[in-house]
């Protein structure tokens, strides 16, 4: 093992967080400073409904940009006992931004789905795409197109209040056994992140930066805002894969589960109902109509609406 020797102490030199170890809170209030995401942190382990805490804070007056975060491990417990041994971080970490006078809900989606595309590509030196319409993960390739999401995103908009609620889960596993991949095979040799011990906090307050950045730019004056949702929808266009089996959360709460044949100019999502012929009318599912999509094989998507034919490489 590596040591650095400390006042005659040889002390273990940490290139990457202790097994079980939760985030750095302090790191993570410094990394966001100054910015409006993440000014203010609500640290909530082993919660079991962020939604009904951030909803809560919200009717209280939080202010905008008041971030939530869960790093307990799967089930909610905190117990020593319940972390695993030798893991070298949590497996996952949870977040919830509280966001007043946002975009419109496919704006702050493609904001939010982009940012994290973005931090994390930089990360880890491959490219990452965008599964319809707002998980990010990584094309793996495959005869069925697969993908590894490494983060999955949901967006919810109180009308009423005039809050959104931005959920960010990061598969912190699946992200570190990508740079292992990707060093391995030489893609990111450096990849200077993930020798940060804190690359964790880092990575979550970047993509907090780049999402504040993206959301600055699509509220500013009307000739410019138009500009800049023309610009963030070409740039979620360009990483955005459809489905080709597809479950649909509706906002209204049904379901549907269909074979995804694209996506429309509009960002909506074609689909054949299931148990329908090959030349039944194909089925829209707009942005603001979907509140989760569980999709299984990516095609990249075309500009006219249709499948290129091809798996996510």
């Amino acid at each position: 093992m590596e040591s650095a020797q400390t006042g005659g102490i040889v002390a273990p030199w940490r290139t990457r967080p202790v097994a079980g170890a939760r985030l750095d809170l302090k790191t993570l209030r410094m990394a966001t400073h100054g910015w409006r995401l993440g000014a203010a942190v609500v640290y909530k382990p082993g919660a079991r409904d962020l939604s009904a805490i951030a909803r809560e804070l919200a009717s209280a007056g939080v202010a905008s940009g008041a971030l939530i975060v869960d790093d307990a491990p799967a089930g909610g417990s905190t117990a020593r006992d319940a972390r695993p041994e030798h893991v070298e971080h949590p497996t996952a970490v949870r977040t919830l931004l509280i966001v007043r006078d946002a975009p419109p809900r496919p704006q702050l989606g493609m904001a939010a789905a982009t940012a994290v595309a973005e931090v994390v590509e930089n990360a880890l030196g491959r490219p990452c795409a965008v599964a319809w319409p707002w998980d990010v993960g990584l094309r793996t390739g495959g005869a069925d197109g697969t993908l590894a999401r490494l983060c999955r995103i949901s967006v919810e908009v109180d009308t009423a209040r005039d809050v959104a609620y931005v959920g960010l889960r990061f598969a912190l596993a699946r992200i570190w056994s990508a740079r292992r991949v990707a060093r391995a095979a030489g893609e990111a040799p450096g990849a200077p992140l993930f020798s940060n011990e804190n690359w964790r906090e880092i990575m979550l307050a970047r993509a907090l930066h780049a999402l504040d950045v993206r959301m600055s730019a699509l509220v500013t004056a009307l000739p410019a805002e138009s500009a800049e949702r023309a610009a963030l929808a070409r740039e979620w266009r360009r990483r955005v894969v459809a489905p080709r089996r597809v479950v649909i959360a509706g906002a209204d709460g049904g379901r549907a589960t269909g074979c995804g044949l694209g996506i429309a100019p509009d960002g909506a999502l074609l689909v054949r109902p299931a148990l329908c012929s090959d030349d039944a009318a194909p089925r829209r599912f707009t942005l603001d109509d979907v509140v989760q999509a569980w999709g299984v094989g990516w095609r990249a998507a075309r500009a006219d609406g249709q499948a290129d034919g091809q798996s996510a490489e």
